[in-house]
């Protein structure tokens, strides 16, 4: 029996779906976390359908376009309860919290998808739309399940969120896909390439769909030709790179010193070095206060562009495609691999 086409862009969530089920025994709002392609919005939109009534809303793409607060409770308030809404903000937030707390646990869900165009650069609600954090705090008092997808971690003190740190899909999930799509990857060096692929992209969903169509479009289903042409460059088509693109320039944007850093990052080998501590991270911020320097390290993992585990840190093979050609097009390509080697020297010795 064949996969759907609906199970098939649900491939390897199986851990994930466990995951969320025995976090919301314990947490109301919960932030579906990492970069973007990893498939947060499909996963948390699929969870969503084991409730019976679902509140959805998409923030927006860009922070021009964030839908009011206001307008979202009052169409959640007249579509899903038939009632009107105050006049006041608070009052409309009184009776959507008196329905909901109306409720039993498991019976609404709460999407709130693509939450980080409405955040600053600490991680906290911009100006303008401050409200959404009285909308949190009244969910978080209901028996709803809220779940959130978001690039950037949300730090709002005055709210209790989980993280949920989504992870790329594993091999296996990318074998199932290509298969289904009739490319051939069963005998021993396919299978090789595709890991190599698969390692490559971190598992990210989107890039498995995107380089998937490329292999069936372009190469008549040659995952070697394909492999061939573009190992040297994950970033050659426009669709992948604008996985990453979009948050390095929005990084860019916010904070012009952990850009800067991310971009020295790709002057890191990582198929030399996979793993690299914090004093290699460290050592390329010669211009930076000390004072400072530790909340640059958090702020590149908060927004998912450096990823961290048991105290060791590195770039997905793509992240540090995108810093390298970004670092070469600025003039600390020099002082960054100076400071790379000082370290490296330092650490050997």
């Amino acid at each position: 029996m064949g996969i759907t086409s609906n199970r098939l862009i649900f491939l390897g969530r199986d851990q994930a779906v466990l995951a969320l089920q025995t976090l919301f025994q314990t947490h109301r709002l919960i932030v579906i976390h990492g970069e973007g392609g990893l498939g947060k919005t499909t996963l948390a939109q699929q969870y969503a359908q084991r409730f019976e009534q679902v509140l959805e809303l998409l923030i927006a793409k860009e922070a021009a376009n964030i839908t009011p607060v206001e307008s979202v409770v009052e169409e959640w308030l007249r579509q899903n309860f038939n009632e009107e809404p105050g006049r006041e903000f608070g009052v409309t937030l009184s009776r959507l919290k008196r329905h909901l707390q109306a409720q039993p646990a498991g019976k609404i869900g709460i999407v709130l998808d693509n939450l980080e165009p409405a955040l600053d650069r600490n991680g906290q609600f911009i100006a303008g739309h401050r409200h959404y954090v009285e909308l949190l705090r009244v969910l978080a008092q209901t028996p709803a399940s809220v779940m959130m997808t978001s690039r950037d971690r949300l730090c709002e003190p005055g709210l209790s969120v989980y993280h949920y740190r989504l992870p790329g899909l594993g091999l296996e999930a990318w074998q199932q896909f290509f298969q289904a799509r009739q490319v051939p990857v069963q005998a021993a060096d396919q299978s090789v390439i595709l890991g190599e692929m698969h390692h490559a992209y971190g598992g990210n969903a989107k890039a498995m769909e995107i380089v998937c169509a490329a292999v069936i479009g372009d190469f008549e289903g040659d995952l070697s030709a394909y492999w061939r042409e573009n190992s040297s460059d994950l970033l050659a088509t426009a669709d992948l790179r604008n996985l990453v693109v979009s948050q390095v320039n929005r990084l860019q944007q916010l904070d012009k010193a952990a850009y800067q850093v991310f971009c020295r990052l790709g002057c890191y080998r990582y198929q030399d070095q996979p793993r690299l501590q914090s004093a290699a991270i460290l050592a390329l911020m010669w211009d930076i206060e000390p004072s400072g320097q530790r909340q640059i390290l958090n702020a590149l993992r908060d927004r998912s562009l450096l990823e961290f585990c048991k105290g060791e840190y590195w770039l997905h093979p793509v992240s540090q495609a995108e810093a390298s050609d970004r670092l070469r097009q600025s003039p600390d390509w020099q002082p960054a691999h100076q400071a790379a080697a000082n370290i490296d020297h330092r650490v050997d010795s």
